[in-house]
Parts: C-alpha cells; sequence; structure tokens
C-alpha cells in the first residue's frame, strides 16, 4: 500500500473474494464492484468487468499500473507515464498484449453499504431509469420477461455499521432453482409463476462491509449474452427486446437485468467514451442458449451495443472494429509488441484477426 493515496499493489491471479478483507483490515475498500467476486484481478480486468453507477467506470478503470510480460519476456512497468499506450490499451486487452502479473489498483478508505431490494412497476423503472441512477449510489434492476413489475436493487453508503439482513440469498437461490425446474417440465406454468413471485414480493435489506453486500448468491448455472448501449438508447433496446421475448413464447424464465456504467478512455472498453447501460440476458445451462440468442443479438446491434468481452457473443474482428474507435491503434500496438501472435488463441484470433 502507498500511503496516503489508498494505492494497493497485488498478484494479477488474486482473486476478488480474497482482496475484501485484507483491504477492510487496512482501512480500504474497492471503489466498486460486480456482483459476482470469484474471478481473478487479471481476468476482471481484461474483460471489461464492471458494477453499477453513473459515477463508476468498469473494474479497470481503478487500475494506475500494471506489470507486464510481453511476446519477447521483457517486463515492463505500465502506467501514464510509463508506456501510457499500453497502460491505455492493456487494461482491457483480453490478454492480447501479453501477461499481466501485477496491477496496482486505486483503492478508497473503507465504507459499508446499505442494500434495498423491493419489486417496482416496470415501466415506471425504464421511463425513470437515470433518476433512478442518480439517486443512489448504485442502482440496477431485473425483470422477469412475461412480469410487469421489476425488482430494483439499491446499494448506498451509510454510517450505520451493524449487520442487516432481511434477505436470504441462499433460500431466494434454492427457491429459483426449483421454479427454473419446474418451468423447464412444465413450460405452461411460466407466465403464472413469474407474475406470481413479482407480486408477492417483499422488500428485502442487507447491511455490511462493503465487500460483503456487493457480491450476491449464485448456484444456477447459466449461460449470458450482455451488451453494453448507450444510456439514451437503453429503455428503448430493453423494451424491444422483452416485447420479442413476449411475441416468440421463449420459455426464458431467467430476468433480464439493467445496469448503469460510466464511460471511460480505454481502447477496447464497452464504455469507451460514452455512458452505458448494460443489459444482460441469461438462460439456463441445461438448455440450449444458442436459438434465444441468436434472436435476441440483432437487437443489440441496432441500438449501436457493444458486446462485454467475457461472456457470449457471435460478432468477430470485421464487426468490432467498426464499433471501437481505436480499435486500428490497438491492433498496430498488438502487432508491435507481439509480432508473431504469441498470445491469439483461436478465440482471440477471431475477436482480432477474423
Amino acid at each position: 500500500m502507498a500511503g496516503e493515496v489508498a494505492q494497493v499493489t497485488c498478484g494479477s491471479g488474486t482473486r476478488l473474494h480474497d482482496l475484501g478483507e485484507p483491504l477492510w483490515q487496512s482501512g480500504l475498500s474497492l471503489l466498486n464492484q460486480g456482483d459476482i467476486d470469484a474471478q481473478t484481478l487479471a481476468g476482471a480486468i481484461a474483460t471489461g468487468t464492471h458494477g453499477t453507477g453513473p459515477e463508476f467506470g468498469c473494474l479497470a478503470t481503478q487500475v494506475v499500473g500494471f506489470r507486464l510480460v510481453t511476446a519477447s519476456g521483457e517486463i515492463l512497468e505500465c502506467d501514464e507515464r510509463h508506456h501510457s499506450a499500453l497502460f491505455e490499451a492493456g487494461r482491457v486487452a483480453c490478454g492480447a498484449l501479453g501477461v499481466i502479473s501485477q496491477v496496482t489498483l486505486q483503492c478508497c478508505p473503507a465504507y459499508h453499504l446499505h442494500e434495498r431490494t423491493t419489486a417496482a412497476d416496470l415501466e415506471e423503472c425504464l421511463s425513470r431509469s437515470e433518476e433512478f441512477a442518480a439517486a443512489h449510489r448504485h442502482c440496477e434492476f431485473f425483470c422477469f420477461p412475461y412480469a410487469d413489475q421489476a425488482l430494483v436493487k439499491t446499494l448506498d453508503d451509510t454510517p450505520e455499521t451493524s449487520p442487516l439482513n432481511t434477505s436470504s440469498d441462499q433460500r431466494e437461490d434454492l427457491l429459483f432453482r426449483i421454479a427454473s425446474f419446474v418451468v423447464e417440465q412444465l413450460p405452461g406454468v411460466n407466465d403464472w409463476l413469474q407474475q406470481m413471485a413479482m407480486r408477492t414480493y417483499s422488500t428485502r435489506e442487507r447491511r455490511d462491509r462493503a465487500y460483503r453486500v456487493f457480491p450476491s448468491q449464485r448456484s444456477v448455472i447459466f449461460n449470458e449474452m450482455e451488451y453494453e448501449v448507450p444510456v439514451e438508447a437503453g429503455p428503448d433496446c430493453f423494451r424491444e427486446l422483452l416485447a420479442t421475448v413476449r411475441r416468440n413464447r421463449l420459455h426464458l424464465f431467467f430476468p433480464l437485468e439493467y445496469r448503469r456504467v460510466r464511460a471511460d478512455n480505454l481502447w477496447l472498453s464497452p464504455f469507451y467514451q460514452r455512458d452505458s447501460v448494460s443489459i444482460s440476458v441469461h438462460e439456463v445451462a441445461r438448455r440450449p442458449y444458442a436459438p434465444t440468442f441468436r434472436l435476441l443479438e440483432p437487437i443489440f446491434w441496432k441500438y449501436e451495443g457493444r458486446p462485454h468481452w467475457g461472456k457470449l457473443h457471435c460478432l468477430s474482428a470485421r464487426e468490432l472494429q467498426r464499433l471501437y474507435p481505436r480499435w486500428k491503434d490497438f491492433q498496430e500496438l498488438r502487432r508491435e509488441w507481439d509480432p508473431q501472435g504469441k498470445f491469439l488463441n483461436d478465440g482471440l484470433r477471431k475477436l482480432f484477426v477474423g
């Protein structure tokens, strides 16, 4: 830790869930994180993983420096003053520029969060999404495709330090697993079950150290497609996705997710130079996801969506180059530092070569 500036340096293979307690013992917290904390730090940074909030960018924006092992074996210290191009491009690069072995993060004083989850009218959530986002440190909502209400989750700083928990992630996760299995066996109850779940939902609250409140229990294995669309297009994109699901009678039981993320200047960040709405579509892992994702993905393209690098999508270099103003600069930098393509596996070759 670098004293007053609250910067912490750690190994890139550190799991996010292993950071919380040591930081807390030093009087620090991460500025923001998502609701999954099982990822390695390097993996979360490389793919543009994010949380929520109009004042917060993706996790990579908290990086103030990193150590990079290049294709030639050279070890570089990258930050705003040293190898600045690699620093800007390399924070979200899917590992294509080299191996990040060490990361320095900008942290903040330790804080507590109060989480509140309640049901609200779906159309009100969409029409007032920016108002809701501005009123809270973090705000997102989830919508079952065949329900007219959404679950709104807000997280705010609180001076209260005593733990509070009126929800049970484990219990709710178990109920969700049971319900998704029932819907799979009896598709005809899907609409009714989703609507009933919303009508009977009671407000849940949690309060604790920030690193304990951010994560959510997730034991139902699923496939996910996520796109980041310009903030002004978010509500209409979400409405069209829902209308398409309903019109085609898709048997989706997972909620669609709507989150707000701040713009940044990282060359291949999905949030590059535009405030964005992150919209996610999920399908239970034991069900085929491709037909549903193929049907819905063109809607994201219509609204100039950029795919999350760590989730499912079908775009290749030809389509991706049109979405990123610094695409050509990134490719030139990649070829300069890895001329033989040592860091290009089959997946990255599709993304960056075509």
